[in-house]
């Protein structure tokens, strides 16, 4: 837990009951989905589940990720070449599973090597009791939908040529006049809907099998906006045009966990997203994830949690959007994941504010930052405003690439008639 300058509790009660929502990336959009009838439904967040779908984790005794007790890597080569070779290896134990329990490999999903090791997919309801029997098996969950939203503004997008660069009231509150960047040969990882990879105003590193979509559609370009806009907060370039990011021109790499255009996804590809980091992230690297759903209890072993905690470890910044229900953040995941090197974020406005749609408690928020209305790059090569702790991550991200260690504390904002302080982050 990063407590480091939050000690203060809060007092709320009786709230838990609100928003019966699906997973949101930090907005205040909902998605119904139809739960798994095989299920009995004992919480609240069940009704996010998807029909059929499991995400299914080893005891590492059985099957250990390569981040695990791995060198620690300077060269991003030698980690490339270390973590391609652990995952040949571990795959052929996989299939090998898989093969003893009889579970049919074409309704695998997806493999896990590198943050967590595992696998995910459809599995009838006998398989999954199978395998809650099987001792090599730490844990078996029904995977999620999650979805990635914004709250977009009514703005002007203009042409590049039509109006010089800006900068937000977001990057001046955390950077003030410091425009510089952290090393080129860090990056920030985007999980989310893509990148405008022709974005003049970024830098998109779109190295072969790193900048990846992985749900399916072949291409990480976004055709959204979201991930992009996130991608210009942290990091747009110091140049004559558009906006300014918190790390200006810090590379940005796209991993693409939403499907299509749109903003829906699921718990196991976010798991995905992050076995794909840790197979060629440095320590050094920041992680955006500006997503969260319920959780009813983020101390209990599942693949997400491993997975989180592996990259953190292995000396990867992670920062995550607290969330927009105006609830506990306790109850919210990723965001009540507390460990060394993960910092989670509400958001204020410009006049530091604390804003009443943000998710809420200091012994698991660990900083506010700017979230509304805030103005960044959009797909297309445009720039459009949008709000939300989606928007508040991305400062913490960038100032976490630009320092190189966890943000300043700069000032503290309160929320008066709840009798709680924030720190706010700096760089």
């Amino acid at each position: 837990m990063n407590t480091f300058f939050f000690k203060i509790k809060h007092i709320f009660a009786g709230i838990g009951i609100l928003l019966l929502v699906t997973f949101v990336s930090c907005n205040k959009e909902q998605m119904e989905v139809i739960p798994d009838t095989d299920l009995e439904k004992t919480d609240l967040s069940e009704s996010d589940l998807i029909p059929g779908k499991y995400i299914v984790t080893f005891k590492e005794s059985y099957l250990q990720p390569s981040s695990r007790n791995s060198p620690t890597f300077r060269n991003r080569d030698a980690k490339i070449a270390y973590a391609e070779n652990a995952r040949t290896n571990a795959t052929v134990k996989v299939h090998s599973f898989l093969q003893k329990e009889r579970i049919d490999e074409e309704k695998v999903d997806h493999i896990y090597t590198s943050a967590t090791s595992g696998f995910a997919g459809s599995l009838t309801k006998k398989e999954v009791l199978q395998l809650k029997a099987n001792p090599n098996v730490l844990s078996i969950e029904q995977d999620r939908i999650i979805t990635s939203d914004g709250t977009v503004e009514p703005t002007l997008q203009f042409h590049l040529d039509a109006r010089a660069q800006t900068v937000d009231c977001a990057v001046t509150s955390a950077a003030g006049s410091n425009t510089t960047s952290g090393p080129s040969w860090k990056w920030i990882w985007i999980l989310d809907t893509g990148i405008d990879k022709d974005h003049p105003d970024l830098n998109v590193k779109t190295y072969s099998n790193i900048a990846i979509d992985l749900t399916g559609g072949g291409n990480y370009d976004d055709c959204n906006g979201h991930g992009t806009h996130i991608a210009g907060i942290a990091a747009a370039k110091n140049n004559s045009i558009g906006v300014l990011g918190v790390s200006p021109g810090a590379p940005v790499i796209p991993v693409k966990i939403m499907t299509g255009c749109t903003k829906n996804s699921s718990w196991s590809l976010l798991i995905a997203g992050l076995n794909h980091v840790a197979k060629y992230d440095i320590p050094g690297d920041v992680v955006n994830l500006s997503l969260t759903g319920r959780q009813n209890n983020c101390n209990v072993q599942s693949g997400l949690t491993t997975a989180i905690n592996s990259v953190a470890d292995a000396g990867t910044f992670i920062a995550i959007a607290s969330g927009n229900n105006f609830a506990d953040s306790k109850d919210y995941a990723p965001g009540c994941i507390n460990r060394t090197n993960i910092f989670t974020v509400g958001a204020i406005n410009c006049g530091k504010t604390f804003q009443s749609w943000s998710n809420y408690n200091s012994s698991y928020v660990d900083y506010v930052a700017g979230g509304s209305q805030v103005y960044s790059t959009n797909k297309d090569g445009g720039y459009i405003t949008m709000s939300g702790t989606s928007m508040a991550a991305p400062v913490v991200a960038g100032i976490l690439h630009a320092r190189q260690a966890r943000p300043r504390l700069c000032s503290w904002v309160p929320i008066p008639y709840k009798g709680d302080y924030y720190g706010e982050a700096c760089k």
